[in-house]
């Protein structure tokens, strides 16, 4: 009971404040700062990307169309 009640304080934070509770926090702290920046950059290199990849989706298809025969008459 005495790890259960450990590891719920750790979770809900309720250490002492020393110094392992403070570099935890400041750890923890930094690696979610790191993760929403990472994810907040690379949602808008693909919003601006967006478009390129479906120009290239409809070249790619293009192609394909024209192999298989099924394309528009290019001259």
């Amino acid at each position: 009971m005495e790890k259960v009640h450990n590891i719920s304080s750790i979770l809900i934070g309720e250490l002492r404040n020393n110094k392992f509770n403070q570099n935890f926090t400041f750890m923890v702290s930094i690696s979610a700062y790191l993760l929403t920046i990472s994810a907040l950059v690379t949602i808008f290199i693909l919003l601006n990307k967006q478009h390129i990849i479906q120009k290239c989706k409809e070249l790619t298809w293009d192609i394909e169309d024209i192999i298989n025969g099924n394309g528009k008459a290019y001259n």
